[in-house]
């Protein structure tokens, strides 16, 4: 968030402190300020009820009221506001049972690590800390407040969470919450399959994937969370793997070296890496296992279907050919050019490095489509598949060098559609 959201945040703060209430902001914000970050997000902790803090600001959500948390809205920017809380039992291993309204100290102590659970004030920037986080700031170090075992029966993410924690901050885990998780590995794969998504999808998508993929697999993780991306080495595809230069006893070193580089922006690359090779048939009986993980983790369908379509079109772009065959390969895939070209480039990297140099079929930066759907639709083409087809004649025409402007592009459509026929791709 910008100083400008911070700066709002400190209004709310003091028209909470001048209501007469104790306020601090708490939680990552303080961790990341601390360690020089910009934080996402400016949460705020109080000792004014719900209620309370609804009656001070016009604009609020009770989204989470019975937690104690209240959504304040400063024009387009969403604050949250929680009430100082000891937390009950967790009956469904993720949400309290019943909460209770107490202090700042008994809060943080309810907090899942100790460089989560530091308190600031929002006026002068002094920080409290009632359960040594700023040691283990100092320390780069990952430790669960109180008890490890207590923390992550409370609720089970919390496991993948000291993970991402870790490999995005670069910290190393504690001995006894490192002891805790490899004891309590099983109890990740407890949370839905949507908030274990949404989990490693944060690890992927965050400073070091890389990282955090090798901890899973060091801390006995992933055959828990992603039991089918873990038993890739067991495959029995030597061969297909052998001729274009995969040793499949170190598939998942592979994958690794993959993560490693892979950008942190682009979620489908970084999945499409973790799906890929979890079929020992060729590219579409992958590309309907990596679906098949997908579905299972109940991510999106765009992403599913993108994810797949970057492992079924993989083979065809690193090992065409020929130029026209990697274009042809491009224009029949439907997703984002730029993500293909960004998951072959990752492939060439690192059999590059293995000492299997190769040059790239097809420039990495590719020029934009001449015609898009809305111009082919004003002519008369109709929507659906036809459109798509249509398109993918054009893109690869482009890229062939027979259409270079959109003048070109539209004689040759028009000639085409007179003609009545899908004709041949080419």
């Amino acid at each position: 968030m910008s100083s400008s959201t911070h700066e709002k945040a400190v209004q709310i703060a003091d028209q909470l402190r001048n209501a007469g209430h104790e306020v601090w902001f708490a939680g990552g914000c303080v961790r990341d300020r601390l360690l020089g970050r910009e934080p996402k997000d400016w949460d705020i902790a109080t000792s004014a009820r719900p209620d309370e803090v609804q009656a001070l600001f016009r604009r609020t959500i009770g989204v989470g009221k019975q937690f104690g948390v209240i959504v304040v809205l400063a024009d387009d920017d969403a604050y949250e506001v929680a009430t100082f809380r000891a937390d009950g039992a967790y009956g469904d291993g993720r949400r309290p049972d019943e909460v209770r309204f107490t202090s700042a100290v008994e809060d943080v102590r309810r907090r899942d690590f100790t460089i989560n659970g530091l308190l600031m004030d929002p006026s002068t920037g002094r920080v409290e800390d009632h359960v040594g986080g700023l040691a283990d700031l100092e320390a780069r170090r990952i430790r669960c407040i109180g008890d490890a075992r207590e923390r992550f029966h409370e609720d089970r993410l919390r496991i993948l969470r000291a993970v991402r924690f870790a490999a995005r901050l670069g910290f190393e885990l504690e001995t006894e919450t490192r002891a805790a998780i490899i004891a309590l590995a099983n109890e990740a794969a407890d949370p839905s399959p949507e908030r274990i998504a949404g989990e490693l999808e944060r690890m992927l998508t965050e400073a070091a994937p890389g990282r955090a993929f090798w901890m899973l697999r060091d801390l006995e993780l992933l055959p828990v969370v992603l039991p089918e991306v873990a038993a890739r080495r067991q495959r029995g595809s030597e061969g297909r793997l052998a001729l274009r230069g995969y040793d499949v006893a170190s598939s998942l070193d592979r994958a690794q070296a993959l993560l490693d580089i892979a950008p942190i922006e682009s979620p489908e690359v970084t999945w499409a890496v973790l799906a890929d090779d979890l079929d020992s048939g060729f590219a579409r009986a992958r590309s309907r296992a990596a679906e098949v993980l997908m579905r299972r983790l109940r991510v999106s369908k765009r992403l599913a279907e993108d994810v797949a379509e970057l492992v079924l079109v993989r083979d065809r772009l690193l090992f065409a050919p020929s130029p026209s065959a990697a274009r042809r390969a491009l224009c029949a895939a439907h997703a984002n050019p730029s993500r293909l070209a960004t998951f072959r480039d990752l492939h060439l990297k690192v059999l590059s490095a293995e000492g299997d140099a190769r040059e790239p079929l097809l420039p990495r930066a590719l020029p934009p489509p001449l015609l898009r759907g809305p111009d082919l639709i004003a002519v008369g083409v109709p929507k659906g598949p036809p459109l798509g087809r249509w398109l993918r004649r054009l893109r690869f025409r482009q890229l062939n060098g027979n259409l270079s402007t959109a003048d070109e592009a539209r004689s040759w459509l028009a000639i085409a559609l007179r003609r009545g026929g899908e004709g041949r791709s080419s």
